[in-house]
């Protein structure tokens, strides 16, 4: 009988253009392997990148009450930027979620993405709501913790 906890997969994968890729850590056994690469894209075992088509936009009721969010989504797997997050920053600690740094919920680099507590997520996205509201640009990075 195999062994359920080998993996075969490679954790890294690199590209011919040099771009790194990494194994998203998810259950593979049920599932062909997931990898992605620090600019937010999916691509398979064999190094082909995924089709738009397989990014679909999902509905979800957010924290703080802003309904009709959509978060880009890879089926079978769950919201891109959390896989990203997961792969290239490391484990979520328990009680925090997911930020984008710049506000856009489409831009799923590693670098705009960021582990909150909920509390700093809420006081974030209240200031970012204060901030567009105040006609802001927040084209660039606002984040202030590192």
């Amino acid at each position: 009988m195999a062994n359920k906890s080998f993996n075969l997969h490679p954790q890294q994968l690199s590209l011919a253009d040099g771009t790194e890729l990494r194994l998203c850590p998810l259950d593979h056994t049920h599932g062909k392997p997931l990898y992605c690469s620090a600019d937010g894209r999916f691509f398979n075992h064999k190094g082909r990148e995924l089709r738009p088509s397989v990014l679909r936009q999902r509905t979800w009721r957010s924290h703080n009450g802003i309904s009709g969010s959509h978060y880009p989504s890879m089926r079978q797997y769950g919201n891109c930027h959390i896989l990203i997050a997961l792969t290239w920053i490391g484990p979520r600690p328990e009680g925090y979620e997911c930020h984008h740094r710049n506000g856009d919920m489409y831009d799923n680099r590693a670098s705009n993405l960021i582990w909150l507590s909920r509390d700093d997520h809420r006081r974030y996205d209240a200031a970012l709501r204060a901030a567009l509201r105040r006609g802001l640009n927040l084209a660039g990075d606002v984040y202030e913790g590192d």
